[in-house]
């Protein structure tokens, strides 16, 4: 648990324009979203950076439809080796068992 906060305020300390009044922060956590994944995106102003999370709060993995804001490479924010390359809106991937993704449209380098 330590190396999951760690890394998110290490995130918010690093990238604080996806986190102040000019961010933008769309949202998809209602209890509709439970069985299809929970999601939170930020964009810093101008999109020059983007994050896109997605929540898996049950008891078995899932596969979800994931939007993105834009195409290209996205960071595995948690695992820094992992990219993942987005050719349309929306990407599908597996998430854990009550785990989350974070992807980053920057390198965490």
């Amino acid at each position: 648990m330590y190396e999951t906060y760690a890394t998110l305020i290490g995130l918010r300390r690093s990238h604080s324009e996806l986190f102040n009044s000019t961010s933008t922060l769309d949202w998809k956590v209602s209890e509709n979203d439970w069985e299809k994944g929970r999601f939170l995106t930020l964009s810093s102003l101008g999109n020059a950076k983007q994050i896109v999370v997605v929540g898996n709060f049950t008891n078995t993995a899932m596969k979800v439809e994931t939007a993105f804001p834009k195409t290209g490479t996205w960071y595995n924010y948690r695992i820094p080796s992992e990219t993942l390359t987005v050719t349309s809106s929306t990407a599908s991937l597996t998430v854990p068992a009550n785990d989350f993704l974070i992807y980053t449209s920057f390198s965490k380098e």
